[in-house]
């Protein structure tokens, strides 16, 4: 355990469970539209209040959890450093849904970045909210099935053993 979270704390261990963690079907596709969500959220809101663009993305970068979609927002500062327009730096990194380029391209051309940022986060945000909501009304029953197996067995083994000394004495 020890040396697990030793090798998790360094930056190599944390990529690869950040990208074992994306690769998890269906939940990878979940933790990948959170973070996009929480990182055009946050985006939005520090373009959308002046700060500069480079900035507000190295900003933005430092709060990502996940090491792949920091890799890759360091690379869309790069790109939009070297003169690109910040969807297509995103879009080159792969790691952004194409709703997002797209969103953003849409902004850029007509001066409100900032406001289609927003719109994909909220987006997002709701998807996710509606997954997390299915998710748990299938998860209830069978979780309810499943702690009831425990409890049928738990109480078969304390009954089981009572029933065949009831028998052995007959």
């Amino acid at each position: 355990v020890w040396s697990f979270r030793r090798w998790y704390s360094s930056s190599l261990g944390r990529a690869v469970v950040d990208r074992l963690l994306i690769a998890i079907p269906g939940f990878g596709i979940l933790a990948r539209k959170l973070d996009t969500a929480r990182f055009t959220r946050n985006l939005g809101v520090l373009i959308s209040q002046g700060v500069p663009i480079l900035q507000a993305i190295d900003v933005v970068a430092q709060h990502i959890s996940n090491a792949v979609l920091r890799a890759s927002i360091s690379q869309v500062t790069e790109a939009v450093r070297e003169g690109s327009t910040i969807a297509a730096a995103l879009a080159a990194t792969g790691q952004f849904p194409v709703f997002v380029s797209n969103m953003v391209a849409v902004g850029e051309e007509s001066g409100t970045v900032d406001a289609a940022l927003l719109k994909v986060a909220t987006a997002y945000e709701r998807e996710v909210d509606r997954t997390m909501r299915t998710l748990t009304t299938i998860l209830e029953p069978v979780l309810l099935v499943l702690v009831g197996g425990v409890v049928m067995f738990i109480v078969l083994a304390m009954l089981l053993p009572i029933f065949q000394i009831g028998l052995v004495v007959q």
